[in-house]
C-alpha cells in the first residue's frame, strides 16, 4: 500500500462468456440501456471511489460497444476459469492504490447505487471490518474487502466467488440485509420476466 492510495476501488465483475445466457449477456437490454451499463451507473457517484471493470470472454464487443467514460478496463485472460480468476485480476492490479475493494456483479439488475451505499456507508463507518450483502440467509456480493483481506482473496480458485472467505470470518463481517442482491441474470428467460416488470411498473 502506497500512501498515495485512495480510499475505495469499486471493482465490476463482467469477464464471464454467458453460456447459460447464450451470448454477451453484459450487452442485453435491461429497460432503456443494458445489464453492464446500469452497473456502471450504479457503481458512480460513491465517494471516494474510482471504478474499474474486469472483462475477458466479451471484451472487445463490449469496448466497442458502450461509452466506458472514466471506468478503468482490467482485463482477465484467464476468465474462463471463473469468478476467482477475476478477483485475483482486480487485487492484483489494484492492491497498492486502494485501501478497500468493493466487488460488484454485472448482473444484479436489481441493486442501485443507493444499495451499494448501504454496503459502503457500513464500512466508513467500521473501516476495518469486511462488509457484504446479506440474503437467503448467507453473505454475498456485492462485498468489500479492506486491504488486510486482499492476499486472502489472491488465494481464492475456481467459480465459487469470495462466498467462501465471506463465511470465513464471521466475527470480521458487517452483513447489509439486501434481499434485491439475490437476483441476477443467469437465463434470458429471467431477464425477459424481469423486464417486462420492470416495464410494467413504469406505467
Amino acid at each position: 500500500m502506497t500512501a498515495l492510495a485512495t480510499a475505495l476501488g469499486t471493482v465490476i465483475l463482467a469477464a464471464g462468456a454467458g453460456r447459460r445466457f447464450g451470448g454477451a449477456k453484459q450487452l442485453a437490454r435491461w429497460g432503456d440501456t443494458c445489464l453492464l451499463q446500469h452497473a456502471i451507473d450504479s457503481c458512480s457517484g460513491i465517494v471516494d471511489n474510482t471504478t474499474y471493470l474486469v472483462l475477458g470472454a466479451h471484451r472487445q464487443a463490449i469496448e466497442s460497444s458502450l461509452p466506458l467514460g472514466e471506468v478503468t478496463v482490467l482485463g482477465n485472460p484467464g476468465w474462463s476459469e471463473g469468478i476467482a480468476a477475476s478477483i485475483r485480476t482486480a487485487v492484483s492490479r489494484l492492491a497498492q492504490s486502494h485501501q478497500a475493494l468493493l466487488f460488484v456483479a454485472a448482473d444484479q439488475v436489481l441493486l442501485t447505487r443507493a444499495h451499494l451505499l448501504q454496503v459502503t456507508d457500513a464500512w466508513h463507518r467500521q473501516p476495518g471490518k469486511i462488509c457484504c450483502a446479506w440474503y437467503h440467509n448467507k453473505p454475498g456480493i456485492p462485498a468489500l474487502f479492506p486491504a488486510p483481506y486482499y492476499a486472502e482473496l489472491l488465494q481464492l480458485e475456481g467459480d465459487s466467488g469470495a462466498r467462501k472467505l465471506l463465511l470465513q470470518h464471521p466475527a470480521d463481517r458487517i452483513d447489509v440485509p439486501l434481499p434485491e442482491a439475490a437476483i441476477d441474470i443467469d437465463t434470458r428467460a429471467t431477464l425477459a420476466q424481469l423486464n417486462c416488470t420492470s416495464d410494467a411498473n413504469l406505467h
